[in-house]
């Protein structure tokens, strides 16, 4: 279509989302022809079972350009859900949990069981901050950057994993985790996980994507900011697309996601 299509890609998306799934949860797929649309909007995915397909990720494929000053991801799949809070959480007793350890003990494991979802925070305290120098007293002074006091203590790392086995107080879980958790620096804590309304088998493949973008400043950042964006969605995928001139990510996965795969994927500033 001539100008702006954003209404028009969404309404096929919308009218995919209203079909029954079926039995391996998929409700159809959206596919594009090759050529140039133009959005001045985002298009969402808020059902499970859609895929978004276009006709190659080079520029003679399905070209979607974000056009406008909005700092909005183009793609956006999932919803945004208030997680229940938890209804206790148990302390990880170990020193040290390291980078990839995919097992730990906690105060008191009896009050979960095998097959159970989890929360794992460790906190970002005021201590591992100076220790890592990040501090305002001892931030890098070539990058000069720093993290602001009033951030720290929110910026807790959190992990949502299953747990495969109980031994004793001793959990082993489904995934390893990426960052060591530490008595010294805060240590951690376990929850029981609800992860209400996560979208799943959501496909997002073969598109060319391109945010416009102010060519004159090299810091212009008032524009689309990520080309795909996920949050609370698991077992879906992002393949074969290109993403020039975000401001931020060609794939951003944002809170209550969990395996996404994301294969083929090329991004260009």
């Amino acid at each position: 279509v001539e100008g702006d299509a954003t209404e028009y890609i969404q309404s096929a998306i919308d009218e995919v989302s209203l079909r029954t799934a079926d039995k391996d949860g998929f409700r159809g797929a959206v596919q594009l022809a090759k050529g140039t649309y133009e959005l001045t909007g985002r298009l969402n995915i808020h059902e499970s079972g859609v895929v978004l397909r276009g006709a190659g990720s080079g520029k003679d494929g399905s070209v979607l350009v974000a056009k406008g000053e909005s700092r909005r991801p183009l793609i956006s799949v999932g919803r945004h859900v208030q997680f229940p809070k938890p209804a206790f959480s148990v302390k990880i007793v170990d020193k040290q949990v390291p980078a990839g350890a995919a097992q730990f003990s906690v105060k008191d494991a009896s009050l979960f069981k095998t097959g159970d979802r989890i929360w794992i925070e460790r906190p970002t305290t005021l201590a591992w901050v100076q220790a890592i120098g990040m501090d305002p007293e001892g931030f890098d002074r070539i990058a000069h950057r720093f993290w602001a006091n009033d951030s720290m203590d929110a910026g807790s790392m959190w992990w949502d994993r299953e747990i495969v086995s109980i031994v004793g107080n001793t959990i082993t879980i489904d995934a390893p985790i990426t960052t060591a958790i530490e008595a010294a620096y805060g240590g951690g804590k376990v929850y029981p996980l609800e992860a209400p309304n996560r979208l799943r088998q959501i496909g997002i493949e073969n598109l060319c994507l391109i945010s416009e973008y102010d060519s004159e400043n090299p810091k212009d950042e008032n524009h689309a900011w990520n080309a795909v964006q996920f949050r609370n969605t698991e077992d879906a995928w992002v393949r074969k697309i290109s993403a020039s001139h975000f401001a931020g990510s060609a794939v951003a996965l944002l809170h209550g996601t969990k395996r996404i795969s994301v294969q083929y994927c090329a991004s260009y500033s």
